[in-house]
């Protein structure tokens, strides 16, 4: 998941939870429901926030990869040996 896709479906689940307390509060949704339903939201964005974590680890062991490399073509051709 990219950043961005995950930022934008945080935004959109915030959205979906103020519905949900704005109905709840004109008393157009029963508590019972709204509380469900406010779970499966919770459990949405612990979600979204676990796929964004293991894509900037990802992200993350590939930049540093990228730098091993690179520190090892610099031993490599050091004239030094250093």
């Amino acid at each position: 998941m990219s950043l961005c896709a995950g930022i934008a479906e945080l935004g959109a689940l915030r959205v979906e939870n103020a519905d949900i307390r704005e109905r709840l509060l004109e008393g157009k949704l029963k508590p019972g429901v709204a509380a469900v339903a406010v779970q499966s939201i919770n459990t949405d964005i612990r979600a979204v926030s676990a796929a964004l974590k293991a894509r900037e680890a990802e992200e993350l062991e590939a930049r540093l990869e990228e730098l091993e490399r690179a520190q090892e073509q610099r031993k490599g051709s050091s004239r030094w040996g250093a």
